[in-house]
C-alpha cells in the first residue's frame, strides 16, 4: 500500500521479471499487507487496507483499574501518519478472549496465521480495552495442621542457610542472602548492560535478557516476605525494593506473583496467556490438533516451539519446569483440568513415583492442586528422602501449600 504525502500519480515500469521500478520519485507512506487466498476475504480485506492505509502505530500508552476482583486495562495506541485514519491491528486469541465488548464491535473478518500462537484477528481501532477477573487469596489452615507444618520447618532453618544461599542465581535465597544482593556482593554479580539498557549477571551468556524476569521474581518476592515480617527492614530497604524464547511458563507468572498488589492483574493476563500458548487442555483450538498431546510447550519461541528444555529431554524435566516454583498463583495459572490431563498423560500409574531426585517433590508438590491429601501424605511420609526436594525448595512450603487446598 503505498500513501504519498502529496496526491499525485505514480507509475511503474517492469524492468524484468525480478524488478518492477517507479517512473518517478516518491514522498510518503509505504505499508506491506498480507492478504487472505479466499475471494471473499480477500475483497474485505483490500477494502480494510484502503480505509487504513497512511496511519501506522509507534507506541502505545497502558492503562488500568482494578476493584474487588475484577480489573480492566486498556491500549491507547500511540499513531503517526493520517491522523483521521484508523489504525488496523492483529490481536492473538487471548486478547481477544478478554476484550471488553465495545472493542469486540471492531473485530473485522480478516485473520493471519501466526507461527506459534494461532491465528491473529484484525482490529480497525485506535485503542483496545480488556476485562479481567483478579486472582483471590489462599485459605488458612487449623491448629493441628500448623503444628505439622512448624516442626518440620524449624528443622529446615536450623540449616546452614548462608552456605545454602551463596550461590551464583538469585533461585536460594533468604534474608541474609538478600542483603547479599542489595549490595552486589554475590558470586555473580550483577551488572548495567549497556547496549540493551538493563541489569544483568556479570557472567552471562549470549541472550542476557532470556530468563530475567524469573531471577527478579525471586528477588521481589523475597524483598515481599521480609517486609511483612519485618516492617522496619522495608522502611531501611524501601530504596532497593521498589527475552526472544521462554521455557518456563511457571517462573513467568510467578514473577507477576511477586509483586502482587500491584501485579494481580498481570497475573491473570498471564494466566490467560500461558493457558493459551504453553499448557494445553485437550480442548485447546489454538495450537495445532498434532501437538496438544505434548500438554506442554516446552520452549516456545518466536518461530517454533520445541518440546524438550535446554538441560534434557526427560518428561519430568519437560513438564516440571512449567510447575516450579510451586505458588499459590499456580492454581490460577495450571488448572485442576489441565494438571488432571497432564497426570493421567504422564505422571499416573506410578511414574512419578519412579522420578528420581529434585522433581519428585516438584510433581508431587503440583499434585496438591487436584489431590492435596495424597501430596501431604507424600511430604508427611515418615521415609521421606530430603533428595526429592529440587535446590531452593522447602518440604515445609510444600506442606504449607498442600494444607492450603
Amino acid at each position: 500500500m503505498l500513501h504519498p504525502q502529496k496526491r499525485k500519480p505514480l507509475d511503474f515500469q517492469i524492468v524484468n521479471p525480478g524488478l518492477v521500478q517507479a517512473t518517478s520519485s516518491f514522498n510518503g507512506i509505504i505499508q506491506i499487507a498480507k492478504s487472505p487466498q479466499e475471494d471473499e476475504i480477500a475483497k474485505e480485506a483490500e477494502k480494510l487496507y484502503d480505509q487504513t492505509c497512511g496511519a501506522y502505530a509507534t507506541g502505545l500508552t497502558l492503562s488500568g483499574t482494578a476493584s474487588g476482583i475484577t480489573a480492566s486495562y486498556k491500549f491507547q495506541f500511540n499513531k503517526s501518519g493520517i491522523q483521521n485514519t484508523p489504525l488496523v491491528m492483529f490481536a492473538l486469541p487471548h486478547h481477544i478472549d478478554s476484550m471488553s465488548s465495545v472493542t469486540k464491535a471492531t473485530l473485522t473478518k480478516v485473520h493471519l496465521q501466526t507461527t506459534t500462537k494461532g491465528i491473529a484477528t484484525a482490529v480497525k481501532a485506535d485503542s483496545w480495552s480488556f476485562n479481567e477477573s483478579i486472582p483471590v487469596d489462599m485459605s488458612s489452615y487449623p491448629p493441628e495442621i500448623k503444628a505439622i507444618i512448624r516442626k518440620v520447618g524449624l528443622g529446615e532453618v536450623s540449616q546452614d542457610m548462608n552456605h545454602e544461599t551463596n550461590l551464583p542465581s538469585t533461585y536460594f535465597l533468604e534474608r541474609t542472602a538478600f542483603a547479599r544482593f542489595v549490595n552486589n556482593q554475590q558470586k555473580n554479580p550483577f551488572v548495567y548492560e549497556t547496549a540493551w539498557k538493563g541489569i544483568v549477571y556479570m557472567k552471562i551468556s549470549a541472550t542476557p535478557y532470556i530468563t530475567t524476569h524469573f531471577h527478579y521474581g525471586y528477588l521481589v518476592y523475597t524483598a515481599a516476605v521480609i517486609g511483612y515480617l519485618d516492617p522496619s527492614w522495608l522502611r531501611t530497604n524501601k530504596a532497593y525494593v521498589n527475552a526472544l524464547d521462554q521455557e518456563s511458563s511457571s517462573e513467568d507468572s510467578f514473577s507477576a506473583y511477586a509483586l502482587k498488589s500491584r501485579g494481580s492483574l498481570q497475573l491473570a493476563i498471564t494466566a490467560r496467556s500461558l493457558q493459551a500458548y504453553y499448557l494445553y487442555t485437550s480442548d485447546n483450538k489454538i495450537q495445532p490438533a498434532n501437538f496438544i498431546s505434548n500438554k506442554v510447550a516446552g520452549i516456545l519461541f518466536d518461530n517454533k516451539i520445541d518440546y524438550t528444555t535446554y538441560f534434557g529431554a526427560n518428561t519430568e524435566f519437560i513438564h516440571g519446569i512449567h510447575m516450579l516454583p510451586l505458588m499459590p498463583s499456580s492454581t490460577l495459572t495450571r488448572t485442576q483440568k489441565f494438571i488432571r490431563e497432564e497426570w493421567e498423560a504422564y505422571f499416573s500409574n506410578g511414574r512419578a513415583n519412579a522420578v528420581k531426585g529434585g522433581w519428585k517433590g516438584v510433581l508431587f508438590a503440583n499434585l496438591a492442586i487436584i489431590d492435596p491429601k495424597k501430596s501431604w501424605d507424600f511430604f508427611t511420609d515418615p521415609n521421606f528422602d530430603v533428595d526429592w526436594l529440587d535446590g531452593g525448595a522447602s518440604r515445609t512450603w510444600y506442606l504449607t501449600l498442600a494444607a492450603g487446598l
